[in-house]
Parts: C-alpha cells; structure tokens; sequence
C-alpha cells in the first residue's frame, strides 16, 4: 500500500489484465443484485457451435482504462455480444464472437471495458 500511495494512486491497483478473470472470479454473490440474470450467455452461444464439433480459440482481447482498477474497487459489468460473424479458412468455417463488458464504479462511471473476441473453428 505504501508503495502505491507513493506511486500516486489511492490503493494498490491490479495487474493490467486482470479484468479479463473479473467475471469468473469477482463474483461474490453475497454482493449480487437480486435482479442478476441466470445462466452463460457465453454458453449459450458457444454450446451449439461446440455440439458440431471443432476447437474454441481465444482470438483477441482488449481493454480500454478510464482508470486504473485498484484493490478493494467495487465494480459492476454489463455485458453484451457486441459482433458475430463467420469465415471460410482452408474448407473450414471460422464463427467469431466478439463481447464488450463495460465496468462502472459505485458511481456509476466506467473504469474498464474489456473486448474479448472468441473464435470456434470447425
């Protein structure tokens, strides 16, 4: 903490990508609005494509900073697919999934937005 405060910033910030594990491992549900909805939405793309066959790859990540995340942040995601599309590579079709997840703090700005585009080839 000292060497952060000495660093210029309120608390210890997280590594760069950690927003990339936020929703798989900030999830405490004692802090989760009664309202959360169920379910992957992830999964729910995914599943069919992987019930054909084929691989999953991890095409591209990006995160957009309004600010550093810092330890003890409190944040909320909202998440969307934000593109889907397909192409032919070597006889073999390439579906694309791309999501964008707006992070905001208790007031309601964004500090993060991460973009993660998933690849199924089969």
């Amino acid at each position: 903490p000292r060497a952060a405060q000495q660093a210029g910033f309120d608390a210890i910030p997280v590594p760069p990508t950690y927003p990339f594990v936020m929703q798989a491992w900030g999830d405490f549900p004692e802090l989760q609005p009664a309202d959360k909805p169920a379910g992957n939405a992830m999964g729910e793309v995914i599943g069919p494509l992987m019930a054909k066959g084929g691989i999953i790859l991890h095409g591209e990540q990006e995160f957009i900073y309004n600010r550093p995340v810092l330890v003890g942040d409190v944040l909320t995601g909202e998440g969307h697919i934000v593109d889907a599309y397909t192409k032919e590579s070597k006889g073999k079709t390439m579906t694309f999934v791309v999501t964008e997840t707006v992070w905001r703090d208790q007031s309601g700005e964004p500090v993060v937005t991460t973009r993660f585009n998933v690849i199924h080839r089969a």
